[in-house]
């Protein structure tokens, strides 16, 4: 099953492997924010896709692709499971 299917035909925010609200990644290095844009086009998702999965906005997102803001902590483990997912996918 492709990612986007399991996290949005459902209409949860799931994806491959489990549930990124009970997946946190403790100590998470996040990758460069090129790279981080780089793993969601080639996935081919959006955005706002990407932000429904971490639940934040895909404005946020993008802040976090250009670097001009950083995940805050309650969000950052989320993103690195997303992030992962969709490198992996």
């Amino acid at each position: 099953m492709c990612w986007k299917y399991a996290a949005f035909a459902t209409g949860r925010r799931q994806v491959k492997g489990g549930s990124v609200a009970t997946r946190k990644t403790s100590g998470a290095k996040l990758p460069s924010p090129t790279r981080r844009r780089a793993i969601r086009v080639r996935a081919g998702a959006t955005l706002d896709e990407v932000g429904e999965l971490v639940g934040v906005s895909g404005e946020a997102v993008r802040l976090w692709e250009t670097g001009q803001r950083v995940p805050s902590e309650k969000h950052r483990g989320d993103y690195v499971d997303v992030l992962d997912d969709l490198r992996t996918g």
